[in-house]
């Protein structure tokens, strides 16, 4: 049994609504924190923000191997 969602929350709990002007919106359970909006216009570089020092960081111990 699947549990009804909110709008704007795709079936696997992503957060995608370009007209919602935030970047960060409540997670569907209240009171849990927040969740990234990928329909904002931001949400990619909010991504490579998060991701990248990551990826850089794993790239360069790589390197050094």
């Amino acid at each position: 049994m699947t549990q009804p969602t909110k709008p704007g929350y795709d079936g696997l709990g992503f957060y995608r609504d370009p007209a919602n002007p935030r970047l960060l919106v409540p997670k569907q359970i209240a009171g849990t924190g927040l969740t990234l909006n990928l329909g904002h216009r931001h949400a990619p570089l909010a991504i490579l923000v998060a991701i990248g020092p990551i990826i850089a960081i794993v790239l360069y111990v790589a390197s050094q191997l």
